[in-house]
């Protein structure tokens, strides 16, 4: 595939690409969804059109998926820094869309097909941010002042109004790192009250800088990866999981899927679509299409292998 060739040229030092190779086939053996568990694609999505999306993509045998999971946070660092090119939202116009559109407390699903950790998360989105807000709108929300957002005032007047957990935290970060991406599905939560959303905001605050969880389990507690900040800030909007490679994990394009059929808790609000030629924004009906035609493809892909050294 173009993109295994294309990893040599990043913007790693050599003895970075010779990591990257290894983590990849390892990583490789980590993603996929657990054909024994299809998650919501045969409960939730029956007599939609993504109606069995997603059932059997877990290819590597379960040995090498063990041999594997000492080293997962190496492997989870090395592949986070391969950049392969710059999202395709990456454009001003783009951040002013979302700008627009954004609430605080909306989650923020991300397709990154041009880093290498996109490529090997299954599914067309990867990542899950989560809007945390702008000075005014917290304030406006009378949370601005918790002892929570306190210690961050000055990084939230700087333009650091997301939250995510990625390597090697939960962190705040700007528009222009979060939607350097190549398309981006905005999804709105249940939150009844203006007391439970302040509730949920000082909860995703008092996260900052806890450990990212490279293992993608639910169970853990002292470490958390994107989907399980969002679950626990957030827990009315019922994040599905499925059984993955010994584990329940919280595979983004469920959420996603769940949301624009109208099967799940959150609220579909905008989908920005990127291009080599531009950007969009696109509709409920799209959304449906390239999750689908991802998946599609997905199945008619042969197993995951290492990257060529030639």
């Amino acid at each position: 595939m173009n993109w295994i060739r294309n990893y040599r040229a990043s913007r790693l030092p050599a003895g970075a690409r010779r990591a990257a190779a290894i983590a990849v086939a390892l990583c490789a053996a980590l993603a996929g969804c657990a054909a024994p568990d299809p998650g919501v694609s045969e409960r939730e999505l029956k007599d939609t059109p993504l109606a069995g999306f997603c059932q059997s993509v877990e290819s590597m045998p379960e040995p090498l998926v063990h041999l594997a999971e000492p080293l997962a946070p190496a492997i989870g660092r090395v592949i986070a820094s391969v950049v392969l090119r710059d999202g395709y939202l990456a454009r001003p116009g783009a951040h002013a869309a979302a700008r627009a559109r954004l609430r605080p407390l909306d989650l923020v699903f991300v397709n990154s097909k041009g880093r290498l950790s996109g490529k090997l998360v299954p599914g067309l989105f990867s990542h899950v941010a989560l809007y945390l807000g702008t000075e005014a709108e917290l304030k406006a929300l009378g949370v601005w002042n918790a002892p929570e957002l306190r210690p961050h005032h000055a990084a939230l007047r700087a333009g650091h109004s997301f939250i995510e957990a990625s390597t090697p935290d939960v962190h705040l970060s700007r528009i222009g790192t979060v939607l350097d991406t190549d398309g981006a599905a905005i999804l709105r939560p249940p939150v009844a009250s203006a007391t439970r959303r302040r509730a949920a905001l000082r909860e995703l605050a008092g996260r900052i800088g806890e450990e990212f969880d490279f293992f993608f389990d639910n169970a853990s507690q002292e470490r958390l990866y994107c989907a399980e900040l969002a679950n626990a800030a957030l827990p009315e909007a019922l994040l599905p999981s499925r059984h993955v490679y010994g584990r329940q994990t919280t595979l983004p394009d469920d959420v996603v899927a769940l949301a624009v059929t109208g099967r799940g808790k959150l609220d579909f609000v905008a989908y920005l679509r990127g291009t080599r030629a531009g950007w969009t924004i696109s509709d409920r009906a799209t959304l449906i299409a390239d999750i689908k035609a991802y998946w599609q493809a997905a199945q008619k892909r042969p197993a995951p292998v290492g990257p060529r050294n030639d």
